[in-house]
């Protein structure tokens, strides 16, 4: 880790099949920083809600790009109708009009189902009841990941 850099470490509990367990006691995250001397210092507990990424990452192939599991932690937060909200956006970036856009109000496991296959895109966003990004660290992910109809790798 780079010198002078703050860091938020999230652990949690998941089942086998990596979907997190949704609840505050499932989950210990530390917030810290290596400072201008590379020295290792616990900072306070954040105040707003912070949004951490799990699923979907790497490579699926096969039948399992026909559903995957699309998973992240809400800490220090709790969505609902009328308050904060994960904004999903997901597209397939090798087929164009494979994209869609959903506004996620439950804490709960989603899957993406017929994506195609390719390079696959997911960006997430907390945002507060008005709809507007939630202002402090941890509020946004992108993460770009491969299905593929057949391993590529083998021969």
């Amino acid at each position: 880790m780079a010198n002078n850099t703050e860091h938020y470490l999230l652990c949690f509990l998941s089942r086998s099949y990596h979907e997190a367990l949704k609840n505050k006691e499932a989950a210990v995250m530390v917030h810290f920083k290596i400072d201008e001397n590379g020295n290792y210092k616990v900072l306070g507990a954040p105040k707003t809600p912070l949004l951490f990424y799990s699923r979907p990452k790497g490579d699926y192939i096969g039948k399992d790009t026909g559903k995957v599991l699309l998973d992240y932690y809400i800490y220090n937060g709790k969505l609902s109708k009328s308050g904060y909200k994960v904004m999903a956006e997901i597209s397939n970036t090798t087929t164009p009009g494979r994209e869609l856009s959903t506004e996620l109000s439950t804490w709960e496991a989603n899957f993406i189902e017929n994506l195609g296959t390719g390079k696959c895109k997911v960006a997430l966003t907390l945002v507060d009841k008005k709809g507007n990004k939630v202002n402090g660290p941890m509020s946004t992910a992108v993460r770009e990941f491969n299905l593929s109809a057949t391993d590529v790798l083998k021969k």
